[in-house]
């Protein structure tokens, strides 16, 4: 089987790194698991880690936002922000080569568990997808992906200023 996260059991999995996070930061906050809310950045390619964040949001994990970090492959940032799932017609280069994504898979896994599990909408929206290379989401269904995720567009330009701006400000290099 394959162990990328087409596959269920790679989010599954990828659970295990967001409560093992959790509780090393209420660790180094000094606080008890449950009285911390945290709120997560992480990077969207493939949609894998997003899913995996969910779904342990969704056992009780308290999380808040879940901010997904996107390159000018932004069709995630587009959803997010506009509900507006389309594929670009061609896919750029960049430095962040691992998130050069034109259609995230786990996306249809996020709408499925914000929909209420609703398995005949998720089907005629993906059948949608699969023929047309573009779904607008119903407002209902944006404003749900919304409340639990935000995102960001970056440019290469921006990625590599801000690892210049860890490394001499912080000390620290990305």
């Amino acid at each position: 089987c394959g162990v990328n996260s087409y596959n269920i059991g790679r989010p599954l999995m990828q659970m295990v790194h967001f409560f093992w996070t959790y509780l090393r930061v209420c660790e180094q906050c000094g606080t008890k698991p449950r009285e911390l809310t945290l709120d997560l950045v992480i990077p969207a390619g493939a949609l894998g880690n997003a899913t995996a964040a969910y779904m342990a949001k969704k056992m009780g994990l308290p999380l808040g936002r879940i901010c997904l970090g996107t390159n000018v492959n932004d069709i995630t940032h587009r959803a997010v922000t506009t509900g507006e799932f389309h594929r670009a017609d061609d896919m750029k280069q960049t430095l962040s080569e691992a998130i050069n994504i034109q259609v995230p898979y786990n996306f249809e896994r996020l709408l499925y568990f914000l929909s209420g599990c609703d398995d005949v909408l998720i089907r005629t929206l993906m059948t949608k997808m699969d023929s047309t290379g573009k779904i607008d989401l119903e407002q209902d269904l944006l404003e749900k992906l919304q409340a639990e995720f935000a995102s960001a567009r970056i440019t290469d330009g921006e990625m590599c200023s801000a690892m210049v701006n860890a490394k001499e400000k912080l000390g620290y290099f990305m």
